[in-house]
């Protein structure tokens, strides 16, 4: 991973060409994982102007991405991914940062619910400095409980 490693960000609405050149990468790593979103899942988000997609992206491939939900100051974070490939190395968190620091400006709080079996996607929010506001039994199709995390920004 000591190649660059390129950075976009995505409004879902509309025509963007960089995200018809990588949809299709994003739904097949998707489906690399436990739990992906149908079809459906995918076409809604191009029904609302709230909805970012950032990438990392290296050798033209996304190794990485994050979707979000933004309206006003206040940003959910939906779904986090990285390339099995490519995961021990540091690029979710590489993601979020680039999404926070530089992306999203004047946001206020960032709100996620994680699989409360996912211990890795927790240690990650963790170290990121989300914190658990509550537990959601049976969230998830399958029942799991999800955390519902929140980060507040601060510029320090």
């Amino acid at each position: 991973m000591e190649k660059e490693v390129d950075h976009l960000i995505i409004n879902l609405n509309g025509n963007d060409p960089e995200l018809v050149k990588f949809i299709t990468q994003i739904k097949n790593l998707d489906l690399l994982m436990n739990y992906p979103w149908s079809d459906n899942n995918w076409s809604s988000l191009h029904e609302s102007q709230h909805y970012w997609l950032s990438l990392l992206i290296l050798e033209d491939q996304v190794r990485a991405f994050s979707l979000f939900s933004r309206i006003g100051d206040e940003l959910h974070l939906l779904k986090i991914l990285v390339d099995p490939a490519c995961q021990g190395v540091g690029l979710g968190k590489k993601l979020l940062k680039v999404d926070f620091d530089e992306h999203f400006i004047d946001w206020e709080s960032c709100f996620l619910e994680v699989r409360e079996d996912n211990f890795s996607a927790i240690k990650l929010y963790s170290n990121l400095g989300f914190k658990l506001l509550h537990k959601v039994n049976s969230f998830y199709s399958d029942g799991c409980t999800a955390l519902k995390m929140s980060l507040t920004y601060s510029n320090s």
